[in-house]
């Protein structure tokens, strides 16, 4: 009995232990676990504070980000209202022609706008400065207290050198001018800008505020940009004031060159209704004494008077003969002159102005023979127009005999009539030496005579072409003359239908 006791007692006592071991193990297996859990416990708070000390690093980049990005967004809306308005603004300068409609478009708002609340315009006028725009500054004492500074000091003179002007850059020789625009006026931050032309300094631009330390960025371009619309302006004025200043005298010495020039032509009229005059009563003074002349001769050619020898009935002809190109000069210079005056009577009828062509051709049929020129006629079977029938049959026999006279032997002459819109177009074309460019602007004047080798061996009067061309136009018509050297000549006239 005592012996299982003691087998029981011990075999607890043994379990015991073995259980109190167990315990100990599960405890310290327990224990080494829980601190590997402190462990990542702790790894995992410091990656937290870590990212929360990333974290709070972005976020205060952003937010230094989100300040700049804001700071940028308002300089960009500051610049944008001040191009803005400075837009508006030279739209209104540009459509200015008056000085002071200019600085009258420079507005409070307009100033406003630019980012600033004072603005002066200051312009040498005859020696003095003088406030053209005065914004913000209502005390004109200050004001002129300002401008007796610039003056004496040669403000203007610093601006040649430097366009513009902080009050950091201003030499120790203006200290007087930026402590008045700082102490007496209050402004906190102002700019200086050159108004310049290609005459010269003309003035100058100063844009201030009396709440901001600083000035913005990008202001710089902004005062650049308002003083160059401003001396554009300014330029502009000059511009239209010469430019109507020489208009004015322009249109001066064109009214005298006009009245000159009238009373020019109202003497050139006089001078050809004399030479009218004077051409008319001299052919017919001629007209009597020829008349007689060229009868004497022809009853002497016929012998009426007697047998005559022959070398004086030679010379007698040839009297005869110039008799009668007197007669034809006289008659011509007499239809001229009548045109000219408007003496000259025409007798409008219907003509057939081809059938007129044709006998002419017929008329001048010898002289053509004569030469064996052959003539072409590019008519219709008939054209009719409104015309004085003699005065148009000279107009053609003139062209014509011109024709032959300076085509040589075996060539052709063509005489073309058509019609062309309201007008009958009539054209006699030679194959003769031609006219030279220089000569075809003289043809149709008064005993004007081309120099060349047929005028010469041919003695004419000058007188055919001018008639025709008086007669033309007393017709409302046109006459003119195509040709050049040894290409033949081609006279060309139109008639009203």
């Amino acid at each position: 009995m005592d012996f299982l006791r003691t087998v029981f007692f011990t075999d607890i006592s043994l379990f015991m232990g073995i259980s109190s071991l167990l315990v100990v193990a599960i405890l310290t297996f327990l224990y080494l676990k829980k601190i590997d859990e402190i462990k990542e416990r702790e790894d995992k708070i410091r990656k937290l504070e870590d990212n929360l000390e990333e974290m709070d690093e972005q976020a205060r980049l952003i937010v230094k980000t989100d300040l700049e990005l804001s700071q940028t967004q308002e300089e960009l809306d500051r610049k944008i209202t001040s191009l803005l308005a400075l837009q508006r603004l030279s739209q209104d300068l540009s459509s200015s022609l008056e000085e002071e409609k200019i600085f009258s478009h420079i507005r409070p708002e307009i100033i406003s706008e630019l980012g600033f609340e004072l603005c002066l315009v200051v312009l040498k006028e005859k020696g003095s400065l003088v406030a053209k725009t005065s914004i913000g500054l209502d005390n004109k004492e200050s004001l002129n207290v300002l401008l007796g500074l610039m003056k004496q000091k040669d403000f203007l003179d610093l601006l040649i050198k430097e366009r513009i002007l902080y009050p950091n850059n201003l030499s120790s020789s203006f200290e007087q001018v930026r402590k008045h625009l700082k102490e007496e006026i209050k402004l906190k931050s102002f700019i200086v800008s050159v108004i310049q032309t290609k005459e010269g300094v003309l003035g100058v631009v100063i844009l201030g505020s009396f709440s901001e330390e600083e000035i913005f960025k990008g202001v710089r371009e902004t005062i650049e940009i308002l003083s160059t619309q401003i001396s554009q302006a300014i330029e502009n004025i000059a511009l239209f004031e010469q430019l109507y200043n020489s208009q004015q005298e322009l249109e001066v010495k064109i009214n005298e060159r006009t009245r000159d020039l009238q009373r020019a032509l109202e003497e050139i009229s006089k001078i050809n209704q004399l030479k009218s005059q004077f051409v008319s009563a001299v052919s017919h003074e001629l007209r009597t004494p020829l008349t007689s002349i060229k009868g004497y001769a022809s009853l002497l050619v016929q012998e009426k008077f007697g047998k005559l020898p022959s070398d004086i009935k030679v010379r007698l002809e040839r009297i005869n003969q110039q008799s009668d190109s007197l007669v034809s000069m006289i008659n011509d210079l007499l239809d001229i002159a009548r045109i000219e005056s408007g003496r000259m009577k025409i007798d409008i009828q219907k003509v057939d102005i081809v059938e007129l062509a044709k006998r002419v051709g017929d008329l001048l049929f010898p002289q053509m023979q004569e030469k064996n020129i052959h003539l072409k006629l590019e008519c219709p079977e008939s054209l009719a127009i409104d015309a004085d029938k003699k005065l148009i049959e000279r107009v053609l026999i003139n062209l014509l005999n011109n024709a032959v006279k300076f085509t040589p032997q075996d060539k052709a002459i063509t005489i073309a009539v058509g019609e062309e819109k309201d007008y009958v177009k009539v054209s006699v074309k030679d194959e003769g030496i031609g006219i030279s460019q220089e000569d075809l602007g003289n043809v149709f004047r008064e005993f004007y005579k081309v120099d060349n080798p047929v005028n010469k061996e041919l003695k004419g009067t000058g007188l055919g072409l001018s008639l025709a061309k008086n007669i033309v136009k007393a017709h409302k018509g046109d006459i003119w003359a195509e040709s050049a050297l040894g290409e033949g000549a081609n006279f060309i006239f139109t008639l009203p239908r």
